[in-house]
């Protein structure tokens, strides 16, 4: 949707809702090389890897708008303090992307990938009267680690991929911008600030999702720790061009 407001003003959106479904999913384009060995569970059983795709935001909505200020055929200190004035900002929020928990280890003694490892695609079990994804939220346990537990050795794991989603993104960015026409004819001098997650809000990135690294059936205590952010703090530009 988009909708013009007047002369140099304006503002558009989108909202997307989304499911994306499949047996395996790349981050990248060098996953692609040995995806059956990295993510295939059980060959024996294709259903046992269909979940979500790596990719998959459910929602995602976005906003921009520009909007000239209305100071028009201004004389003397007014034109020069006010004339030639826009702002410009971009809003978007979305759900987060879905992860798998992971053990890292061959607990199912899975030899599907066994030159390279199939560690990746080891999965536990829920505890017992758990059937779902416990989230927390926060940063320091973002989902409840105690909610797995080691299955028993030799058997997959009942967990199945891409069952947790994670942290959302919610973010806003604005821009200043004023325009000099030059006494040369077609060009203009152009002076930008910019304001890059104006709010400062933290975006928190994935979590940690091995759950267990050894046998000992303990939670890694590190499982469900946030450890980075998925935007920048907020950062502030200014620049200066000429346009011709």
């Amino acid at each position: 949707m988009s909708r013009q407001l007047g002369t140099g003003s304006s503002v558009q959106g989108s909202y997307t809702y989304s499911k994306c479904i499949d047996l395996v999913s790349g981050d990248n384009t060098s996953d692609f090389a040995s995806l059956l060995e990295k993510f295939y569970y059980d060959p024996y059983d294709m259903r046992g890897s269909r979940g979500l795709c790596n990719m998959n935001i459910r929602n995602r909505l976005a906003l921009n708008a520009s909007y000239a200020l209305p100071f028009r055929n201004l004389q003397g200190i007014g034109k020069v303090l006010l004339d030639g004035w826009s702002i410009s900002g971009i809003f978007q929020v979305s759900d987060g992307a879905p992860f798998t928990p992971k053990i890292t280890f061959p607990r199912s003694n899975n030899k599907l990938g066994a030159t390279t490892g199939n560690y990746r695609a080891e999965r536990p079990d829920y505890a017992p009267g758990v059937t779902s994804a416990r989230i927390l939220g926060g940063p320091d346990e973002y989902y409840d680690r105690s909610a797995y537990v080691l299955q028993p050795e030799g058997f997959i794991g009942q967990v199945g991929r891409n069952t947790i989603e994670g942290p959302g993104l919610a973010t806003v960015d604005l821009s200043i911008v004023r325009s000099i026409p030059l006494p040369k004819e077609g060009m203009t001098i152009q002076f930008r600030s910019e304001f890059f997650n104006l709010f400062n809000r933290v975006n928190f990135g994935l979590p940690t999702p091995e759950i267990f690294t050894n046998t000992s059936g303990a939670p890694n205590r590190t499982a469900g720790t946030i450890l980075n952010t998925s935007t920048e703090s907020r950062q502030i530009q200014f620049a200066l061009k000429l346009l011709f």
